[in-house]
């Protein structure tokens, strides 16, 4: 994501995360933490051109 921020001007937009499972509580715990985990990645690194789509 770094690389592909560093030669966009325009924001990432951010449409699919998730794991393959029928168990819907280990879906929401996966989505959460890769969310947290990305989105705090990104912080660090100065990114700050992305946007989420379809989070409620």
């Amino acid at each position: 994501m770094e690389e592909v921020a560093n030669c966009l001007t325009i924001p990432i937009m951010i449409t699919e995360n998730g794991v393959v499972t029928d168990d819907d509580k280990k879906r929401e715990e996966f989505i959460q933490r890769a969310l947290i985990y990305y989105l705090l990645s990104c912080l660090e690194k100065g990114i700050d051109n992305w946007i989420i789509y379809g989070i409620p």
